[in-house]
């Protein structure tokens, strides 16, 4: 990894706020169960309002669109991580295809483990914008289910995801 610019101090920043003290204080404010909701759809919202502008600075929609009618999910998968490794956290997973319209993802290294051992809440922050993402692509609600979770003591992390019938 090379020099940090502004731009990585302000992912690192970001990171530690989402996945650290955002979902640590909104629990004590709200409590768990409503945190969680609260976490996973303000990431989903924040995802679909900006791959919707046109001048978003993400990838943009029809790219994502694209590696979908490809079926490359291990692509969109891999998008929500790209930033994070960027600026030092590590990312390890695979995803594997079930059957025709549904697909694991396995986390073998989390770039977030850090804060969510000690915050497991914290992991719906990355599983709203897995959603944001796909329902950007699809235009509806999509179901993603997680199995697996190494922040509750699971050895990996492991989600299903249903692709929407057309």
């Amino acid at each position: 990894m090379g020099k940090k610019t502004g731009l990585d101090d302000v992912a690192d920043l970001l990171h530690i706020n989402l996945f650290g003290g955002f979902p640590k204080k909104m629990t004590e404010i709200v409590g768990e169960n409503a945190a969680i909701m609260l976490l996973r759809e303000c990431s989903k919202e924040s995802f679909l309002v900006a791959l919707s502008q046109s001048d978003c600075k993400l990838k943009p929609t029809d790219e994502i669109r694209a590696l979908a009618e490809q079926n490359n999910y291990s692509a969109l998968f891999n998008y929500c991580y790209r930033v994070l490794e960027r600026v030092g956290y590590i990312y390890e997973g695979e995803t594997i295809l079930d059957s025709d319209s549904n697909y694991s993802m396995k986390v073998t290294k989390c770039p977030h483990i850090d804060f969510v051992k000690e915050q497991p809440i914290a992991c719906n922050v990355c599983k709203g914008m897995k959603l944001g993402i796909f329902e950007a692509i699809y235009g509806k609600p999509v179901e993603f289910e997680t199995i697996k979770n190494m922040a509750q003591g699971d050895e990996y992390c492991l989600s299903v995801f249903k692709k929407p019938a057309k």
